[in-house]
């Protein structure tokens, strides 16, 4: 199964208040305070609703979430205008997620900010220091406008970018982040730097950086000293959101998603099973067709979804990115947060009413949800809420076909493409994976050649699809 991580939004409340009088709660806001005035700032985590992880920068993993706790030594800063004082953590709760803070006002007035840790590092060289260990007091945490007597929330200022790295033996010390705004001036670098080197396997081993909010393309690429490897560029932008966590491997539905059956029946995503007879869409025939699942992973973490809704009134959640067929040019589009405002107005294949669909609008839910991943032998393609989707670490086998009206194959096309790249045979030319031949090939590798021959996909890619467990 893919290996994923969540990182969710941060939440810190504080609750501030002078040692002559410990409670302010009944007092009338923007109380004055003045400056070398003695404060304690009480600090805590958020009462996590809905299951919602907590985190602070230097948080570790606990099952699916990153737990926020207090440390001893953290310090937060407070500012008044542009004066600004330490407040050293005095008392820290048993369970680490609420901590008292004190120091002294460095200037009078009615509000403060409040930033954590004092000091952040810059972006542009950060520092690994374990597994699933994020890197530390890189991350800065902000409160604005806060009063004496009032909650505040410490909001998580920059995004984070998770990155799922495989390979079969090569040790690494770098991994390396280009970032750009159009796709082909890369002009953001980060280094995430290990402070001792890792063996990369065939599980994935998750890497984070944090990063500027923004949109961009970005190119990825990990070394050691005598070896430079290229994890290959986005062929989308990606929408990185203050307080969020981008995963790389994201490309599944929302539990939930109704599966569309062989018998016309549907089923729930979460109870799909391998070797269940989904209905599917036979490019080499145009038409309608079934097929058995042949792959089908579930996240090991929840996430927000993409919320699609068309004008048929048909409505699909997708999570991370996740590919719908496109009228224009028929061919299977990455739908994600960075791209859907483009696709609004655009029109998608409905497999229910045989019809293109036009999305009309899209949002982002408010609640984390459980996703899944499942993939069709042959087609690759299954309906979901009865639009025609695929998943899109494989859709580039099913672009390198020519699709009519009917969105049947060109055959002449296809046959001749076989003429000009050639068949891969998998148990010759990757014998290490002969025992999975069959199940590659339900996943098309025996296209490959094709797919990189008309630049749809690149080595490293493959290779990053290889890494999934076929268990």
């Amino acid at each position: 199964m893919k290996k994923l991580l969540f990182f969710a939004a941060a939440m810190l409340c504080m609750v501030a208040c002078n040692n002559k009088d410990n409670a302010f709660n009944n007092e009338p806001e923007n109380i004055a305070f003045q400056a070398g005035q003695v404060v304690t700032i009480s600090a805590s985590a958020s009462d996590n609703a809905n299951n919602a992880p907590i985190r602070k920068i230097n948080g570790q993993r606990e099952s699916d979430n990153i737990t926020f706790t207090w440390e001893e030594g953290d310090s937060v800063l407070v500012k008044v205008g542009e004066a600004t004082a330490v407040f050293h953590v005095t008392n820290i709760s048993a369970d680490g997620k609420s901590a008292d803070f004190t120091g002294t006002m460095p200037a009078a007035g009615t509000k403060y900010n409040v930033q954590f840790p004092v000091h952040p590092l810059p972006l542009e060289t950060q520092y690994y220091a374990g597994v699933n260990v994020l890197p530390k007091n890189v991350m800065p945490f902000e409160a604005k406008n806060c009063t004496l007597g009032t909650k505040a929330t410490l909001n998580a200022t920059k995004a984070v970018l998770q990155l799922n790295i495989w390979d079969m033996g090569l040790e690494i010390d770098t991994v390396s982040v280009a970032m750009g705004t159009d796709g082909e001036t890369y002009d953001i670098y980060y280094d995430l730097v290990l402070e001792s080197p890792v063996e990369l396997t065939m599980e994935a081993q998750p890497f984070f950086l944090v990063v500027e909010p923004g949109t961009y393309y970005f190119s990825v690429s990990w070394k050691n000293a005598s070896t430079t490897y290229s994890g290959g560029t986005t062929s989308s932008a990606k929408t990185f959101t203050a307080g969020d966590c981008l995963n790389m491997d994201q490309c599944c539905l929302a539990a939930g998603t109704r599966i569309t059956m062989a018998d016309g029946t549907t089923k729930l995503i979460e109870d799909i099973q391998l070797g269940d007879l989904v209905r599917t869409f036979d490019h080499e025939t145009g038409a309608i067709s079934s097929a058995q699942i042949c792959l089908a992973w579930k996240g090991e973490t929840k996430e927000r979804s993409l919320n699609l809704t068309f004008a048929s009134s048909k409505k699909i959640a997708i999570i991370g990115s996740h590919d719908l067929l496109l009228e224009n040019t028929r061919k299977y589009v990455r739908v994600n947060s960075g791209n859907v405002a483009s696709y609004v107005g655009k029109r998608f294949y409905n497999a229910e009413t045989s019809t293109w669909d036009e999305l009309v609008s899209y949002d982002m839910s408010k609640d984390l949800v459980d996703y899944y991943c499942i993939y069709s032998a042959k087609h690759l393609n299954c309906v979901a809420e009865g639009m025609l989707t695929c998943p899109d670490d494989v859709d580039f086998f099913l672009n390198i076909y020519e699709l009519d009206t009917h969105l049947k194959a060109d055959a002449d096309q296809l046959a001749a493409d076989i003429a000009q790249y050639g068949l891969y045979d998998i148990a010759q030319r990757f014998p290490e994976y002969a025992e999975y031949k069959e199940q590659m090939n339900n996943l098309g590798f025996q296209y490959i050649y094709i797919a990189m021959g008309k630049g749809l996909v690149t080595r490293d890619e493959l290779l990053a699809l290889l890494a999934t467990n076929w268990d």
